[in-house]
């Protein structure tokens, strides 16, 4: 009797001593897996922290250079300043990135530290842009200064077209996000006429994007926009995609965004360029007060397109050229040439009477050119060499327009 009272003690203590085992096992997972939470929170706090600082100490330093370089004015304190705002730009861009990839920390964004930063930031883009309009006010310049005005080029362009972009549509701020890229689309005009005269020496890439600043956000974008002058039509692209995209007033910039593509239709996809210029034309009748000359550019493009690549491949409402279509579309495209008939007409084939509906100012920013003078020199290039594959016999002249004489000038 005795015995089994303590065989069943020992039961009963196991028992316990396993309950009690089971539940501190879990207890000590819970609490493993509470104090787990909190250091990764506190580790994700600790580099949200450290991002902010280095923002905000970075801004400072920013200052400082700012003011030098405002109260030297001279060429080398600009290219410190173009150097510290690569670094600045990217800081904001990783500051948000974090932000959007943790909800919980896109209220840093606004946090008084940052914004200052940012004032800070565009001050001294504003600042930088000072150096670039003195070096295109030049009649000459030394190959230093000609390096340096690209390197501005590429800085300025990363602040207008990328950093201050995903900072404002990050705070809702849509009207300066707006302003920032057509800025940003004027000050690539400026890149690409550059690029088509003699000012870049046949110095390819545009810009040595390393040397300046070795952050990934900097050189990714400085990379990939200033290459080539190619680089420079498809950035220009991207800006304009994202502006009709976002704001209904800039549809006029529709035919802008066409052109892009068509000049840099290799790297874009053939097939693709297509589809859009026949989409493009297709809605023209349905628009009210287009411009005169729309139409008339898009046949233009259809027909460089064409001309300049074998579509092998053809995507929806795309089909292979053979030579008999593609002299249709030279034909009429060398007619609408001669519609458009001078070198003003090509470059802004806008409504002049005031009778069109399409605005010529977009958030105190001018309308661009439609074409730079390098894509005006390779599109009049091509049109001449179709004029010449006229067949034999064809009462037409191989010479462009008189109207076209000085479009590279």
């Amino acid at each position: 009797m005795n015995r089994q009272r303590k065989s069943s003690n020992s039961n009963i203590f196991l028992s316990v001593y396993r309950l009690l085992r089971r539940r501190w096992g879990i207890a000590a997972f819970v609490i493993a897996s509470l104090f787990c939470a909190y250091m990764l929170q506190e580790s994700e706090k600790s580099v949200a922290s450290t991002v902010v600082e280095a923002v905000t100490r970075e801004a400072t330093l920013l200052s400082d250079v700012m003011h030098s370089a405002k109260v030297k004015g001279e060429l080398p304190t600009f290219i410190i300043l173009g150097e510290r705002l690569t670094y600045v730009g990217s800081v904001l861009q990783r500051l948000m990135v974090f932000a959007s990839e943790k909800q919980e920390y896109a209220p840093l964004l606004i946090e008084p530290a940052i914004v200052e930063a940012t004032k800070i930031y565009r001050e001294s883009v504003s600042t930088l842009s000072i150096a670039v309009s003195a070096l295109l006010q030049m009649k000459t310049l030394t190959a230093k200064e000609t390096e340096s005005l690209w390197f501005f080029f590429a800085v300025t362009s990363h602040a207008l077209c990328a950093v201050m972009p995903e900072y404002f549509l990050a705070v809702d701020d849509f009207g300066t996000h707006a302003e920032a890229l057509a800025k940003g689309l004027r000050l690539l005009m400026y890149a690409s006429n550059m690029a088509g005269s003699n000012a870049t020496g046949g110095r390819l890439p545009l810009v040595n994007c390393a040397q300046h600043g070795k952050e990934t956000q900097w050189v990714n974008f400085c990379v990939s926009s200033f290459e080539t002058p190619s680089s420079l039509e498809v950035r220009r692209a991207a800006v304009l995609e994202e502006m009709i995209a976002l704001f209904p007033e800039y549809a006029p910039l529709r035919l802008h965004y066409a052109v892009s593509l068509a000049m840099s239709h290799q790297l874009i996809g053939t097939d693709s360029v297509i589809s859009l210029i026949n989409s493009e034309r297709e809605k023209l009748s349905t628009r009210a007060h287009i411009d005169p000359h729309h139409d008339s550019f898009l046949s233009l493009c259809k027909a460089f397109v064409l001309s300049t690549t074998n579509i092998t491949s053809a995507a929806p409402n795309v089909t292979a050229v053979n030579a008999t279509d593609l002299q249709t579309v030279a034909h009429e495209a060398v007619k609408r040439l001669e519609e458009i008939a001078t070198c003003n007409s090509l470059f802004r084939p806008f409504a002049s009477d005031g009778n069109s509906s399409w605005t010529a100012m977009f958030r105190n920013a001018g309308r661009p050119d439609v074409i730079d003078k390098w894509q005006a020199m390779k599109l009049l290039s091509t049109m001449k060499t179709l004029k010449q594959q006229f067949p034999v016999g064809e009462e037409i002249s191989d010479a462009l327009p008189e109207g076209f004489a000085n479009c590279s000038g």
